[in-house]
């Protein structure tokens, strides 16, 4: 699917409410050259969001390295994947595109929105969103990737091995202008 721009006001009505709340909270935050450092997320400000944070570091081509992954995150996995590459949970036919996908967020500074479904090991699917920013590391010049991920389901039970995550599928993803602008190359 093609890559569009989100304009939160036209597209509110398609976002869940915690999702429109972190990218009202995001929006808000100190920014130096557009971005803002780890730093400026205020525990306080963000304890609601912090069980669906997951942080990524772009590694190479092959390796997103989790850098931080929400108890809920957790959860949804059904395992501990702090310090994992994201992409063995992304199917091999797609992992150019997502590698491409958090590329372009971290190089030309602009957010993304995704829908998503996961794959469990018993064929089991959940489906969700997440909202993506890029954000400046604390310790080095590299940009992190801050994604909150949330599923459409109130309910999803606790520790139950047939919805542990094997794949996630993305197919459908909208660049977000942060204010530096989305390259026209990135709506096609």
């Amino acid at each position: 699917m093609a890559s569009l721009v989100l304009d939160e006001e036209k597209r509110a009505g398609d976002l869940g409410e915690i999702s429109l709340s972190f990218i009202r909270y995001w929006r808000q935050l100190t920014k130096k050259e557009i971005i803002p450092a780890q730093k400026d997320l205020d525990l306080h400000d963000v304890y609601k969001y912090a069980p669906h944070f997951f942080i990524h570091e772009i590694i190479a081509p092959d390796n997103i390295k989790i850098i931080l992954a929400g108890t809920e995150i957790v959860n949804r996995y059904g395992h501990e994947v702090t310090g994992r590459n994201y992409l063995e949970y992304v199917k091999p036919e797609m992992r150019d595109r997502v590698y491409s996908s958090f590329k372009q967020m971290s190089e030309f500074r602009v957010g993304l929105y995704s829908k998503f479904k996961t794959e469990s090991l018993t064929q089991e699917y959940l489906e969700g969103e997440s909202i993506g920013f890029p954000i400046k590391s604390n310790s080095t010049e590299k940009n992190y990737l801050l994604f909150l991920s949330n599923l459409n389901v109130r309910y999803r039970p606790l520790y139950d091995p047939k919805y542990d995550i094997k794949y996630v599928h993305i197919p459908e993803r909208l660049y977000i202008d942060i204010g530096a602008g989305v390259p026209e190359t990135m709506n096609t």
